[in-house]
This record gives structure tokens, sequence and C-alpha cells, in this order.
């Protein structure tokens, strides 16, 4: 009996040492208190590939602070011009929420201002928010096979973007709190494809976010189990190194523009030392690329402290040094 007691608190002096080792070290628990309220409703719907845009026109809070309007019409798309745009040549702009605009309104997203420095071109905006290069990949082929033609299309791209397309367990984690995050989102299924690299070929399989992922135990109380959680994640985000799925996507793209005779930009949104490794591939590879990101560490293009997305200023860059790319090569 005295040695079991013995035990059960000298285990329960090392738990308790422990925990205050890793909160001193900065590894204390984050409490999950973020939300995104949306009226009428949440304006996403889930689909084989992640979400997809419901038909409507949206009033979105974020965190009780970020308010904006989005609108999506009849083919899930965010709007790019308030009035029908009397053009033949399109351009398709492809990405994340970065492209779409979160926490901008309509006429504040770099699509939407692109669209106003062109009278001759149509400017459509299939970027979906919390997606990757795979379903960039996915909608541009399902659009190509309708029979639509576009003269340009945009590829929205982010370093980031590689632990999506690899759904690393840090992204399934974001995935899966972005149930919780988004009022009203409930769901039974959530899938979202999962790329891997076997034999020089991309294999792709589709993941049921709520089946896959196990979150850690007390991860939100206790310090233990946000170091065993960062830990886990940062284990895995090495195989992110290089961008191998990035690459192979970005040269599927280049295929794509050559069979189907439009011109493809790959615009970093969010450059860094990271983006060096994308820009030197498609350099080498000839494929167009541009930095549009404005450099967030000399200004405000955020909408910190309230949310991590770009703000409006960030979006008159996107679209201003978009632009000037497009007006050189076209």
């Amino acid at each position: 009996m005295k040695k079991a007691l013995y035990i059960f608190i000298i285990t329960g002096l090392s738990i308790l040492f422990l925990e205050l080792f890793f909160r001193l070290i900065g590894y204390a628990p984050v409490a999950f208190n973020q939300s995104v309220v949306s009226i009428p409703e949440i304006p996403y719907s889930a689909d084989s590939l992640g979400i997809s845009l419901k038909k409507g026109t949206y009033k979105i809070t974020i965190n009780n602070k970020v308010a904006y309007t989005a609108t999506h019409d009849e083919t899930g798309k965010r709007i790019t011009s308030k009035m029908p745009i009397p053009a033949t040549d399109k351009i398709w702009i492809f990405g994340c929420s970065f492209a779409y605009g979160v926490g901008v309104n309509d006429e504040e997203s770099y699509p939407f201002l692109l669209q106003n420095h062109f009278k001759k071109l149509e400017v459509q905006n299939f970027a979906i928010p919390g997606t990757a290069t795979i379903q960039s990949y996915y909608k541009l082929k399902e659009q190509l096979a309708k029979g639509h033609r576009p003269k340009i299309v945009v590829l929205s791209y982010a370093t980031f973007h590689e632990e999506r397309n690899q759904l690393t367990r840090g992204f399934e984690s974001n995935l899966y709190d972005g149930m919780r995050l988004h009022k009203g989102l409930e769901l039974s299924n959530y899938f979202y494809p999962r790329c891997k690299i076997v034999n020089n070929k991309i294999e792709i399989e589709n993941i049921d976010i709520i089946k896959d992922f196990t979150p850690i135990p007390w991860v939100e109380k206790a310090a233990i189990a946000t170091f065993i959680n960062q830990t886990w994640n940062a284990f895995e985000d090495k195989n992110t190194n290089g961008f191998p799925v990035s690459k192979y996507l970005i040269l599927d793209f280049q295929k794509l523009a050559k069979q189907y005779n439009f011109k493809l930009i790959i615009a970093d949104v969010a450059y860094s030392k990271r983006s060096e490794e994308i820009e030197n591939f498609c350099y080498k590879r000839k494929i167009n690329y541009v930095s549009i990101s404005p450099d967030f560490s000399l200004g405000n293009y955020t909408l910190a402290p309230y949310d991590y997305h770009p703000n409006k200023l960030a979006h008159r860059v996107y679209a201003g040094k978009l632009y000037e790319y497009i007006t050189k090569i076209k």
C-alpha cells in the first residue's frame, strides 16, 4: 500500500514538474476561442475536395471584430464585378482564401480590383478558402472539360500550400478546428485530398477529416499535451521540404497551358525566403512567375490582431502588381 502511494505521489509530482517546465519554455496551452459568424447562414457546403461556395450574399464577422460582405454567384464563384462584363476573353484566378478575399468586401478583393483595370477581359475568381494547389488543378481541369477556354490562368500560390497538398497533421488539425470556428458548419463527413508522390506520380486519397484526425487529449489545457501536439506536427512538416507535390502540380498546370493554349502565371501572394525555391523552379522551366506580395514586414497588410488574412491594402498591392505583370506578357 505504501509503495503504491509512493509511486502515485512521485508520478504526480513528475507530471507537475514537466507541466511547469513546458510552460516556462513556451508551450502554454492556447484555448480555442475564435469564431466566424455568417448572416444569413454559413456560405460554404462540403464536397469531395473540401468545400464549395453557396450562392448568395453573406455578411460575415470574424472574431466579433472583422466584418465584410461576400457575394457568390450561381456558379459558385465570388463576384469580381457588380455588372456583367461584355468580354469573350477570360482571366481565371485560382487559389485559397488570399485570392478569395477572406476579411475584405467584394469590391476590395484583388480579383475585383483587377477586373477594374480590364475592360476587354473578364476576370473570374475560382478561389476557395482553405484549399491548396490540388483543388485549383482539379477545378481548372473541370472547367476545361466543360469546354470553357481562358486566355490567362493565374494560380494564386503560397508556399504554405504544400502542407495542404500533403494534408499534414498540422493542417489537418486546422481543418478540424475550422468546423468549430465556423458557426453552423456541423458535418458528419468532411473530405479533403491527400497527395503523395509514388513512382514519380501524384497519388491522391480523399480523407475524411472527422474520422481520420486524432486530437491530443487536454491540448487546450495542458502544456505537456501542447508539446506532444507540436512535436508530432513538426515531425510531419519535414516532408514538405522541397515542395515536392507543389512542383509536380505546377508542371501539370504547365501541361494544360500548352494543351489548351492559355498563358499560365504563378502569382506568389505570400513571398518569403522559402518562395525562392519555387521561383527558381519556375524560372528554369520557363513558367511565368511573379511575386505580387507586399512586404508584410514593412507595413500593416493583415487584419491582425483579429485575423491573419491580407487586408484591403494588401489586395491593392496584389491587383497592382498582377496588372502590371499581365500587361507585360499578354
